[in-house]
């Protein structure tokens, strides 16, 4: 079934519903970190034993806990790597500009239809 095309019932006061015709959905794998290594956190961008398949989820969310920090990865930018280098302390390191990115998740982009109805 179109996820876009399905009407979705949500609740408005007093028992009204009003019908929504468009519903965005973010596949999102979430991790975390504490360990500091060589200047960096690593964290591994893998199940237990093996890689993720493609296009499994649009973000990595990664938090650094000793640091309170976040990160919001798109899934094709560190796609085919099993880990990912964190450095935020480098104001110019390969992911900087996704810490605290929540924006991303807020804009548009192509809904794969296709790996969502297999869910």
């Amino acid at each position: 079934m179109n996820e876009l095309a399905m009407q979705i019932k949500q609740p408005k006061r007093r028992g009204e519903w009003v019908e929504l015709r468009f519903m965005a959905v973010r596949r999102i794998q979430v991790k975390s970190t504490q360990f500091f290594d060589r200047g960096c956190y690593p964290c591994a961008v893998k199940g237990s034993h093996w890689p993720y398949a493609e296009d499994a989820f649009d973000f990595l969310v990664v938090y650094i806990l000793p640091r309170d920090l976040w990160y919001i990865i798109p899934e094709p930018v560190f796609r085919g790597q099993a880990s990912v280098a964190l450095r935020p302390a480098v104001e110019d390191s390969k992911y900087s500009q996704y810490l605290g990115a929540w924006h991303l998740l807020k804009e548009k982009q192509p809904c794969n239809l296709a790996a969502e109805s297999a869910l």
